[in-house]
């Protein structure tokens, strides 16, 4: 507890009632000066008085309790609300000010909150949250100022039990899709899927032949038993095996968009891994350069929706580090753990430095597995290379940018050349791009 302000100036104004018993003494205005001095003790000893009585009184507001309530689960980005319910069993109502603790990760609105509780009743409080940053978090109590009954003091209580909080990507539009076929999902991310040629593919179902069908696909069998055209429908092959080999390096801490690039690759590989669950395949991931390697995450491939589930579960406090990325390490690792044929997507940011390391690490993969790099590009360089150049050290920038780029580009070049996939995209556009080469992979056949 501390004093008010009221009681503060209270004080203030009797203390400089001292001035002018003062000026009395030293003018021998003696009889005036007794009488003052006896209203000014009476004075003081009943402010004093008062105030113990309503500091005693204060020891009472430790019966106002607090609870809070999250939700179910937190997302990265949104704001989502958090309800706070503060009860005063005390027979006379009070005054206070709400206010909620939580790391800086953590922004509030609409706190903190002034309120009034009527003796024997309850305040329902509702702000919103919205977490900056993915992992575990952890709140502090619930923070009450209040005013005593006579306003003599200011109580601080922190009540209830701290809140631990899973903070996840902002899975939200993944899980939305449910409700949409495979192919709205698809048409929705702009992703366009080769023309299916019925080689390396599983037979669907027969369907009526439909404008766009080519002669091969139709069953002339059935075609002659119901007297009208009938299509072969395929389906991509199934349960093959798709490993996320997620670098959790120092080039995933730039950031476009708001999120760094690390998240944006978590988002693109959750997406992907969706889609590629409803197509039947197994997902698993493996990170790396995360710091030690009883810190790094594995997740065995596995089939079912509620994969998705796991892979939020060990990925969601992911973060990127600054440590050096080993791309031959990391292919080691993922071939000790997983040896049976497999797409493996490495999700990145590769520099013209990486190229022997890439190569070495891309080879040792391409031995066992179909190979795709998912590179990330900084949205500032593109930026760069675009601006006008008017003057000497705009066109230092613009050419060594350039240079950058260019040798980038050949990099990227000389893989595809060795048979690795590639995708060389903007962070905003990275789910879309692996979606279409992983549904262009599967609709070649090739997988």
């Amino acid at each position: 507890m501390r004093p008010s302000r009221k009681f503060l100036k209270l004080i203030a104004v009797w203390l400089a009632l001292a001035v002018p018993l003062a000026v009395l003494r030293y003018l021998d205005q003696v009889d005036t000066a007794e009488s003052f001095s006896s209203l000014w003790w009476m004075v003081g000893i009943s402010v004093a008085f008062f105030s113990f009585i309503d500091l005693y009184r204060g020891t009472r507001f430790k019966a106002i309790t607090a609870s809070r309530k999250l939700p179910a689960t937190l997302a990265v980005g949104i704001h989502q609300p958090v309800d706070i319910t503060v009860t005063n069993p005390l027979d006379f109502p009070v005054k206070t000010t709400v206010t909620d603790h939580w790391p800086e990760e953590i922004e509030m609105t609409k706190m903190p909150v002034d309120l009034e509780i009527p003796a024997d009743n309850r305040a329902e409080i509702r702000y919103q949250l919205k977490a900056t940053r993915r992992g575990q978090l952890e709140s502090g109590l619930v923070d009450m100022r209040v005013r005593s009954k006579s306003g003599f003091w200011d109580f601080r209580l922190l009540l209830g039990e701290p809140s631990k909080a899973r903070v996840y990507p902002n899975f939200a539009p993944i899980f939305n899709a449910e409700t949409l076929s495979l192919d709205q999902q698809i048409n929705r991310l702009g992703a366009h899927q080769l023309q299916q040629r019925g080689s390396g593919m599983d037979f669907h179902q027969l369907r009526e032949f439909r404008q766009g069908d080519v002669l091969r696909q139709v069953d002339w069998k059935a075609s002659s038993r119901l007297q009208r055209l009938i299509s072969r429908e395929y389906q991509f092959e199934r349960d093959q095996d798709i490993i996320f080999l997620m670098d959790c390096g120092r080039r995933m801490r730039a950031r476009d968009e708001g999120l760094s690039h690390f998240d944006h690759a978590l988002n693109a590989m959750l997406l992907t891994s969706w889609i590629a669950l409803r197509q039947g395949d197994a997902v698993g991931f493996q990170s790396f350069a995360n710091g030690t390697q009883q810190e790094q995450r594995w997740l065995a491939p596995a089939k079912g929706q509620i994969t998705v589930n796991r892979i939020l579960q060990q990925a969601y406090d992911l973060h990127s580090t600054t440590t050096n990325s080993d791309f031959v390490e990391a292919a080691e690792q993922l071939i000790t753990h997983h040896r049976k044929r497999a797409l493996v997507v490495l999700v990145t940011n590769i520099r013209e430095e990486d190229r022997e390391d890439l190569r070495a690490a891309t080879r040792l993969l391409a031995g066992k597995h179909i190979v795709m790099v998912a590179s990330l590009r900084e949205q500032v360089l593109d930026q760069m290379v675009k601006q006008p150049v008017e003057g000497f050290e705009q066109a230092l920038h613009y050419a060594g940018t350039q240079h950058y780029l260019d040798e980038r580009k050949r990099l990227l070049r000389e893989l595809r050349n060795s048979g690795v996939l590639v995708v060389d995209a903007l962070p905003e556009t990275l789910h879309v791009d692996m979606v279409t080469q992983y549904l262009q992979l599967k609709s070649s056949g090739r997988f």
